[in-house]
């Protein structure tokens, strides 16, 4: 009960701050950016949530950082990969693997360095 607890809310909080930046970056791209800066923008803001929610799962986590980064990692990729089918409906592309690959190595990296300035 208490993993689902703790991966529903992490869930949640990714589910979150993905609408909010996609709110927010939504109304940058009809107001004041091009489109080619709001995926670049998006893609930041992407790493940085997952970089940060690993880093925060894992301070309080008794494992390794690298598994934890791969689950909070896949986590994170399972949810994109729900809202891409369920929105968008498309088809599979090269980049967007590459895109979620590099999304799995924030994680870790986020989830490493969480678990290196945990206090003993």
């Amino acid at each position: 009960m208490e993993f689902i607890k703790k991966y529903g809310l992490l869930s949640l909080i990714f589910l979150g701050a993905f609408f909010i930046g996609s709110f927010l970056l939504s109304i940058l791209n009809y107001f004041l950016l091009a489109s080619k800066t709001t995926h670049i923008i998006g893609l930041f803001y992407l790493l940085i949530v997952c970089i940060v929610l690993s880093f925060l799962t894992s301070k309080k986590s008794n494992s390794r950082g690298i598994i934890t980064g791969l689950k909070n990692g896949f986590l994170f990729i399972g949810i994109l990969l729900l809202i891409n089918l369920v929105f968008f409906q498309s088809s599979f592309k090269f980049m967007r693997l590459f895109y979620y690959i590099i999304l799995v190595f924030a994680s870790i990296f986020g989830a490493i360095f969480g678990v290196n300035t945990k206090k003993e």
